[in-house]
């Protein structure tokens, strides 16, 4: 009995010193020498692909409900104060890739400094919320083109172009909808591009970023063009472009 006692111990310890053993940083670097992965990104890519996670679809839908509806020109002050810890993490993550430049981001670094433990509740973290926000990115990207293509008169059928699960005040119902049919070809396309590879992905995010500067750009200078004193106070309307009700 004391024996087995002695055991069951002995495995306990092992198991928690394994959850909380953390990898040699010299190892994980060393570790690139024999890895079949080959770095393809550049300094160019690698900005691109930060612009474009900052500059994503919410810019186009939440920024002008939240500036009409809510915050008016003040808008502007919380775009100034994320600015600060926007900067600061990325100055972690750049001293972090730096000091261990390995594959993994932020589960390399968390196995590195916290443990294995640690570092698989980060990956958990990380997949889910690549999945919440890939889903709610092509919900709203999807809503955006059914919108467009209604001013052409191409309307899609209502079960295939909403979500068949709604939430409200009172929980979650089901609509009636089946799927949401150009969610799921964008995510399908977004898949596809991922297995292609990581340089082809870059070149594809490279041309969205253009693509969603020049809509930003455009949208100043038509405002520019058509709207009295663009320069002054921002102004708010639902009907109208150029806004009578100042705040």
């Amino acid at each position: 009995m004391d024996v087995t006692s002695k055991s069951e111990s002995r495995l306990g310890t092992l198991f928690f010193r394994n959850l909380l053993r953390r990898r040699c940083i010299y190892a994980t670097v060393a570790s690139l020498e024999s890895s079949p992965f080959r770095r393809t990104l550049g300094l160019r890519s690698l900005v691109s692909l930060g612009v474009g996670a900052v500059v994503g679809a919410g810019i186009f839908v939440i920024t002008g409900q939240a500036a009409a509806l809510y915050a008016g020109p003040a808008l502007a002050i919380s775009f100034l104060l994320c600015v600060f810890p926007c900067l600061f993490t990325a100055l972690c993550y750049g001293e972090l890739a730096a000091m261990i430049p390995a594959a993994g981001s932020a589960y390399t670094h968390t196995a590195v400094a916290l443990g294995e433990f640690t570092s698989w509740i980060v990956a958990v973290g990380l997949t889910l919320e690549c999945l919440v926000s890939g889903s709610a990115v092509s919900v709203s990207w999807s809503s955006s083109v059914q919108s467009f293509l209604r001013e052409f008169s191409i309307v899609f059928p209502p079960e295939f172009g909403g979500s068949p699960i709604g939430v409200s005040g009172n929980g979650f119902f089901l609509t009636g909808n089946l799927f949401n049919f150009p969610a799921v070809m964008l995510t399908l396309f977004c898949s596809v591009v991922l297995c292609l590879g990581v340089s082809e992905t870059a070149t594809v995010n490279n041309v969205f970023v253009i693509v969603k500067f020049m809509v930003l750009g455009s949208f100043f200078c038509i405002r520019s063009l058509f709207c009295s004193n663009p320069l002054g106070r921002f102004q708010v309307q639902s009907h109208s472009f150029c806004a009578s009700q100042q705040w």
